[in-house]
């Protein structure tokens, strides 16, 4: 983490090494200070001895150490030509020109985007598309909320920036907007990150003339302002979550639905195992145990609706609850997020206490597709144990999957050399990205962070049907070569 920071010119490295640290160093400190040795999501064969432990934290240095290794070989051998500012005087000059209608484009492209996206739902964190849209406005949409609104936002703070020599309170406020209005359709919480991210770029990046900055140009004041929205934004967050996940009638029915299988599958049992023995009044046998069962079967119904009964109380009541209390619930809800979320520690414990790693459970992992069933998720079938957990859905678009992270996927192989030598070389031609980024954007070091940030916090989720890791390289790459043809394109017939 020390090195990212202090001697490597990458953002990437920055972003990655404090989601390694948060997955791994403080999620072990969490667990023993709290004594919380547990992993609740399934823990397959892993149960807290020292042996095990100290296997994981081996594994983990191993990753850690190749990542280490490849940013200091990247600032060692590539060196990025710092670019003349003055060659930019067309795009700059342009945009100062133009700046209002550029935030005008901007604010209406937004408000389409999201839009579209709560109408028909299409994509929303934790639930399936609500309505079936063509195939080519579908990826359009993805795009923008996944990569392209918060994209051209960071283009916009570096252009203002260079025009203004400042940040002004008018792209604060955008940047503000996007980045919350998109999130919270999206269903997002982890924008935390992201917002946070992209205010320490702008400190690091860019050095603003003391007789030009104010207080909207403080890293301390954006950071707090933007703590406060997200506060406030999260109960909001919440309480859509809440409606959406959580379908009384969806619930109900499918309990039913299971009591009824087990009742029907109980009789059968029943006669099969009594048609050929020689009792008397066999069908009369039946016929009473049809009636213990449905007896049986009516009581567990009867149950589930006075739970259910129950749960829909306390949504009521949570609704009713007073500001100080939503406040109070907020903040134990996000400290059980920060023990719990962090992906990085538990699930390289899961996969290194297993005896199934191998290299053709390794190259097996690439063919997995998209499931909506978190236990038919290849992670969770291979290596953890979630016969126990309570994974059913809430509602009828609701889902929940599970993430190894790139270390825990890499040590599916069961290999230390292995382990390193892959990621050196992932991280190694990931970092080639962001200087790409740089360098085709004419030097938009905010929007090139962005693009290490994508990267980085795409890596510490990795190792769900990782195919798909395509699509975010894909609008990666599209970004990158638009910016760079619109900007070749003004540069030329300005």
């Amino acid at each position: 983490m020390v090195i990212s920071f202090f001697l490597s010119n990458l953002f990437f490295d920055k972003v990655l090494s404090t989601f390694l640290w948060l997955g791994f160093y403080m999620t072990i400190f969490l667990k023993i200070l709290f004594n919380a040795y547990s992993i609740n999501e399934g823990d397959g064969n892993f149960t807290f001895l020292p042996n095990q432990f100290n296997k994981v934290l081996i594994w983990s240095s191993v990753a850690i150490l190749a990542f280490t290794c490849s940013s200091l070989f990247h600032k060692i051998l590539f060196k990025v030509k710092k670019l003349n500012e003055s060659d930019n005087y067309k795009l700059t000059n342009f945009y100062k020109i133009y700046r209002y209608e550029i935030l005008l484009l901007f604010f209406i492209l937004i408000i389409t985007v999201n839009f579209i996206n709560l109408k028909f739902g299409v994509y929303q964190k934790g639930l399936m598309p609500l309505h079936q849209i063509s195939p080519l406005l579908s990826i359009t949409l993805k795009f923008f909320v996944v990569f392209g609104l918060t994209a051209i936002s960071t283009l916009l703070i570096d252009y203002e920036i260079k025009s203004k020599k400042k940040l002004t309170f008018l792209i604060l406020l955008i940047f503000y907007f996007e980045i919350i209005i998109t999130n919270t359709v999206l269903l997002s919480r982890s924008y935390i990150f992201l917002g946070t991210f992209i205010l320490f770029s702008i400190l690091t990046t860019y050095r603003i003339n003391k007789e030009n900055s104010n207080y909207f140009n403080s890293f301390l004041f954006n950071v707090i302002v933007f703590i406060l929205l997200f506060l406030i934004n999260i109960q909001v967050v919440n309480n859509i979550r809440a409606s959406k996940y959580f379908d009384p009638e969806f619930f109900y029915l499918k309990k039913i639905n299971k009591i009824n299988e087990e009742k029907y599958k109980t009789i059968k049992e029943f006669y099969i195992l009594n048609q050929y023995n020689n009792i008397v009044d066999l069908d009369k046998k039946i016929d009473q145990n049809k009636k213990n069962i449905l007896k049986k079967n009516i009581d567990m119904i009867n149950y589930e609706k006075k739970t259910l009964e129950e749960q829909i109380k306390k949504i009521e009541e949570n609704k009713n609850i007073s500001y100080k209390k939503k406040i109070y619930k907020n903040f134990n809800h996000i400290s059980i997020l920060i023990q719990n979320r962090f992906i990085g520690f538990e699930s390289l414990a899961i996969v290194t206490s297993s005896d199934r790693q191998s290299k053709d459970v390794f190259w097996n992992a690439f063919q997995e597709k998209i499931s909506y069933q978190p236990r038919d998720g290849y992670y969770a079938k291979n290596f953890m144990n979630v016969g126990g957990t309570n994974l059913k859905s809430g509602a009828h678009r609701q889902y929940s999957i599970f993430l190894p992270g790139v270390i825990a996927f890499f040590s599916y192989y069961g290999s230390l050399i292995f382990l390193f030598i892959s990621l050196f070389l992932l991280h190694f031609s990931l970092s080639f990205i962001e200087k790409f980024a740089l360098l085709l954007s004419f030097n938009s070091k905010i929007f090139s962070s962005f693009v290490g940030f994508a990267l980085a916090y795409r890596l510490i989720h990795f190792g769900y049907a990782p195919k798909n890791s395509f699509m975010l390289l894909t609008a990666i790459f599209i970004s990158i070569f638009g910016v760079f043809i619109v900007s070749k394109l003004i540069k030329r017939y300005y």
